[in-house]
This record gives C-alpha cells, structure tokens and sequence, in this order.
C-alpha cells in the first residue's frame, strides 16, 4: 500500500537536497544546539550557585545527577531506535505513537520508582533533604521522555532543523525561570522547577510541531523496539562505565585532588567532541536508514566513506590540541590545575576515538545491527577496571586516561572494522596517512609554539589555516570537496 502524502517518510529527496549533504546540514544544525546548551549551562549554573550557595546547590546537583543517570540510560534506550524505524517507516504516525508510548511508559516506571525510592535514596547519600527534590525528578523523567521521544521521531523524518530548534526554547526558558524562582523565594527547588518548566515549554512546541499525542493502539508491533532498545541500552550503558569507570578509580587510588583534576580534563578533553560525536551520529543514522530502505546502497556507502573520511581528517586538531595542553589548562582552569595537562592529551585522542564508535555504532543499527554494537563494547568494561585498578595505583591518572584512550582506540578500530564488513565500504587509507603525517607536522609546531593566555587563540587560528593548506597541498583537500563546501553553506541558512 503506497503511504500518503500525510504518512509518508520525510527523506531528503523531499526537500530538495542530496542525502549527503541533508546529513551534513543537520549536523551542523545539531551541534549549534548542543553549543547553546553548553553556553547556557554555564549561565544556568552561574545563576544557581550565586542564588543558592554551596549547600543547596549541592543537593540540586546530587538529585540532577541522580535523575540524568536514569534519562541517559532511556535516551541511550530509545534514541537510535526511534530514528531507524522512523526513517525506514511507511506510517511515520503509527510507528511514532508506538515508539513514544514505548519510551514514555520505561520513563513512568522510573519516575514512580525514584519517586517511591527517595527516601532510601536520601538515606544512603546522607540527606534526608534529597527527598522533595528525587520526588520532584520523579515528575521530570517522563516528561523528558516525552521530549526525547518527539525529537527523534523529527530526526527520524529528516527535519533536523526542527529537531534543532526545540533548543532555543528548553535553554532561554530554563535560565529565565531559574531567575524567577529564586527572585520568588523557591531556593531550594529553584534549578528542578526550572527545568520542569523548561521541558513543558519545549514539549509544547515539539507536540506543534508534530501534532502526535501518545494516546491510541498503534499496530506497529512493541515487541520490535525491544530487539533494537535491548542492545542499544547495553552498548550506551558500556560507553558510559568507560568514561567513567577511570575517574572513579582515580577518586579510589589516587584522592580527591587526583579525581578534580582528572574530570577538569575530562571536560574538555571528552565533552566537545562528545558533542560532535552525537551531532554527526543521528542525522547519519537517519539518512542512511532511509537510503538502505529505498536500496540506495551505493549511495549510502558514500556517504560513509565521507563521514569516516572527515573524522579521520580531525586528527590534526587533536594533535595541535594535545601538544599546547599546558597552555589549555593554565587558560582555562590556572597553574594549579596544571597536572590535568598530561592526562588532556591522553583523553583528546580517546574523544575522537569515541566519535568513531559512536557513527560506526549507528551505522550498525541502520544496518539492521544493533547487538553488533555489543561485541566490541562488552570486553572493554572488564578490560578497563582491571587496567585501572592496577596501573592507577603504580602510574597515577596519567596511566588512567592512557587505558581509557587506548580502550576507545581499540573500540573504534573494531566498531569500524565491524561496520566495513557490514557495508562493504573502503577505508580512506590515503586519508589516514595524510592525516598522520599533517598531525606530526602540527603537534611539532604547536608544541614549539609558546602561546600564553589569549595568544592560544590566533595560535590555534594559524595552525588551523596551516592545516587546510597543508591538506590541499597533499591532495586531500579537493576541488569537489571546495564546491560541496559551498553548496553546503546556502542550505545550512535555508537557501
């Protein structure tokens, strides 16, 4: 039965644009709104330390904490999947409601079960004023649910622009209620209410979007989310242990001075590019789940092999980052934070690693894969706490970023490698030695370079422009890569 024009699945065919180039919108598109939320964060917390104090803060924190442990887990549950089954649906309504009322009922269950468990909860961290606040999360989780779910159904369509917007109204709406309620006397639950607030405001505008409530039977079956939500679940869950697993560690075998100045590591080493890591991941997913539905294999590949092709052209950055850590941590954290630099440039390299399984991971699924993710993720946990628990102690955290970096190198390798079987797609080895070669070049440069404060930036900004030349000097940087680049950027503003 041919879906109507209502049901049917939105492609990038239907908006005009090649299926290359509507995945490399939407990145973009996706990692603007993962830099707000970023920068609003930073305002966010701002507001609520200075409103809050210490104290209350720190209960806001532990309760937050708490509540995006069991999101991340949902997300890492039911994001992908959504995406797949959306992208390959002939009823995106059908398959929508099914996978939303999937998602919603896990997140009802875990908000009746934080809300039911607070007390012991609080009793086991030790404050007992945790209890309103985990209650209060409770109310949190399937409304975040709710949002997730509607986000990856747009992802899913291919409206990554829409996907993207919902941003600009949790982060604005969140930081203008926590002002409110603190001016209004709600100190202690200013920062939950606040972002309860937020995801109503945000719900609203993605239910307007898509005009999908999540009452109704769907016929698309429940039982076939749980083949990909299973897997998914596992797979995010390992990735989780091993960027955490190290800092924990460190905390146990090396102190709390240890643990501060491995997570300020762990924050710029890990975060931003954890950020393009999910920015490139689902667009990909959705695009190529559309592509291999519609038998578009050969172009398909393509668009992977370009993808693997960009990634592996980012290590010149890592490098140049790697070689001037001294001068990245003293600019952002001070001198006293100046042993986080060994361990910045260890954890810089395991990012991009972890970009690398991310998309790999992804591109399984849109294969139709999902527990392949499982085989290269399940031996790294193990491998992880054994090599933490007896280096930390010898090594210090240096040893401990350097497991985690060569634990996601090894991840990555082995990701990809399952992927290529998968698709039968080339690997860009004239890329990767290239890329090899430049990252040489530039982390001696960057490593001579003496830049202090401010002057880090123009440093980054010459190095970075010493890099595309040397790329186009190489022959990696084409004349059709230039004209994709400018065809890229009148569709990234709509035109």
């Amino acid at each position: 039965m041919t879906p109507s024009a209502s049901n049917a699945p939105m492609d990038s065919s239907s908006t005009g644009r090649s299926p290359g180039l509507s995945a490399a919108v939407g990145t973009v598109q996706l990692l603007a709104a993962q830099v707000l939320g970023l920068l609003m964060g930073f305002a966010i917390s701002a507001v609520l330390t200075r409103g809050l104090g210490p104290e209350l803060y720190g209960l806001y924190s532990v309760a937050f904490a708490v509540a995006m442990w069991v999101e991340m887990s949902s997300n890492a549950m039911f994001r992908h999947t959504t995406i797949k089954f959306l992208a390959q649906a002939d009823d995106w309504r059908d398959t929508g409601l099914a996978l939303m009322q999937s998602e919603l009922a896990v997140n009802l269950v875990a908000g009746l079960g934080l809300a039911l468990a607070a007390p012991l909860l609080a009793r086991l961290l030790r404050s007992t004023e945790l209890v309103p606040l985990l209650r209060l999360m409770g109310l949190y989780l399937p409304l975040r649910a709710l949002v997730h779910s509607q986000a990856s159904i747009l992802l899913g369509r291919g409206q990554f622009a829409r996907a993207s917007v919902t941003a600009f109204v949790h982060w604005p709406a969140r930081l203008l209620l926590a002002v409110l309620l603190l001016r209004l006397g709600r100190s202690t639950s200013a920062g939950v209410w606040a972002v309860i607030g937020a995801s109503f405001a945000e719900a609203a505008v993605l239910l307007g979007m898509l005009r999908l409530l999540p009452f109704g039977r769907p016929a698309f079956s429940h039982r076939r989310v749980l083949g990909y939500a299973l897997p998914l679940f596992f797979n995010g869950l390992g990735i989780r242990l091993l960027t955490r697993i190290d800092l924990w560690l460190v905390q146990v075998r090396s102190g709390d001075a240890a643990a501060g100045q491995y997570s300020a590591a762990q924050n710029v080493g890990l975060q931003p590019l954890g950020f393009l890591g999910a920015s490139i991941s689902a667009p990909m997913l959705s695009v190529v789940s559309g592509l291999a539905r519609d038998n578009a294999v050969v172009a398909a590949r393509r668009i992977i092999e370009s993808t693997l092709r960009f990634l592996l052209c980012l290590l010149p950055w890592v490098a140049m980052a790697a070689a001037a850590s001294s001068e990245i941590v003293r600019f952002l954290y001070g001198r006293s934070f100046l042993p986080a630099a060994p361990l910045l440039s260890w954890l810089l390299l395991a990012g991009l690693a972890l970009d690398l399984v991310s998309v790999s991971g992804s591109l399984l699924t849109a294969a139709g894969k999902p527990a392949w993710n499982l085989y290269v993720t399940i031996p790294i946990v193990p491998a992880a706490l054994l090599a933490h628990w007896f280096l930390v102690p010898r090594l210090g955290p240096v040893a401990a970023a350097a497991v985690t970096a060569t634990l996601a190198s090894l991840d990555a390798i082995a990701a990809t490698l399952l992927m290529r079987r998968l698709w039968t797609v080339a690997l860009p080895w004239r890329s990767i030695l290239r890329s090899l070669f430049l990252s040489a070049v530039v982390y001696l440069l960057s490593s001579g370079w003496s830049s202090p404060g401010w002057y880090l930036l123009p440093k980054f900004a010459v190095l970075s422009l010493f890099t595309v030349v040397g790329y186009w000097a190489l022959g990696e940087l084409t004349r059709q890569d230039l004209a994709a680049i400018r065809s890229f950027l009148p569709r990234l503003f709509g035109r």
